[in-house]
């Protein structure tokens, strides 16, 4: 007979098992002499109750679970997490401004949703000289997921990875381990943030007076210097011939410190 425990059904070790021994049965409510004596009945209920024992337990191995899918046209915002390996669109600004490193951009699981750099329509006359005005808003950049496609195309048609980096808040610290040496080149940050890995950056605006400086990982990304054209009445009224405006840098190689590399 079996005796269920709390109707606990989940592990083998929780029902009990009752065992009685009659002898001398016949046809209901008759009886007869039994073919065992008593000694031979307890001989055989010993041998029956001393083959019982409890089968061997093997733990069963954890099986990998594989996580949840992002359903596609998921949002995320800029300085959040990405939730999805795949490739982001931005939908910030006119479908005609392009975003550098391009609307669609390859994120994995984990890394931070970039803040965009809108690079804004220019003028013939930028274009001769080779200017390329940006534009970062202050309003955190949308993302939707448009592809879950678990590796990044081809090198040459692959936009540049950004940055895996925030804002930093007044009185926060060096980034923490995320924000580690395994940055690559080409790796896109905007001033004001917070330099992910010590080395050489890249000032991206084409009139931007910085050239490439090192920066220390934690360090704020500074302002690009930007040289003006000044009329004459607005030399003459003392108007300076610089001014400071946000930028793109560009992640050009690791360096310890600024004594490491001849480069200026």
């Amino acid at each position: 007979m079996w005796e269920l425990i709390h109707n606990k059904t989940d592990s083998v070790f929780t029902p009990l098992m009752s065992f009685e021994l009659s002898t001398g049965h016949s046809q209901p409510g008759t009886t007869v002499d039994s073919s065992l004596t008593d000694a031979q009945a307890l001989v055989l209920w010993d041998k029956m109750l001393s083959s019982l024992r409890v089968r061997p337990v093997v733990a069963v191995k954890p099986v990998a679970v594989a996580p949840p899918q992002v359903a596609l046209g998921t949002w995320a915002k800029a300085n959040e997490v990405c939730p999805q390996t795949g490739w982001w669109e931005c939908t910030d600004g006119d479908k005609g401004i392009a975003i550098l490193g391009g609307r669609q951009q390859y994120y994995r699981a984990g890394e931070a949703m970039a803040q965009a750099i809108q690079l804004m329509p220019t003028t013939p006359w930028q274009r001769m000289t080779g200017q390329q005005p940006t534009f970062t808003s202050k309003i955190p950049s949308s993302w939707k997921l448009v592809s879950r496609r678990q590796s990044p195309r081809s090198a040459s048609a692959a936009a540049p990875r950004q940055a895996s980096i925030v804002p930093i808040d007044e009185g926060a610290g060096v980034p923490d381990a995320q924000h580690d040496v395994a940055l690559l080149p080409g790796a896109i940050a905007g001033s004001g943030m917070t330099c992910p890995a010590s080395g050489w950056w890249r000032c991206v605006d084409a009139l931007a007076l910085d050239s490439t400086r090192w920066f220390e990982r934690g360090q704020i990304l500074p302002m690009a210097t930007i040289r003006q054209q000044l009329s004459l009445l607005e030399r003459l009224n003392g108007m300076p011939d610089v001014r400071n405006q946000p930028a793109a840098w560009e992640f050009v190689r690791h360096a310890d410190a600024a004594k490491d590399s001849q480069e200026q």
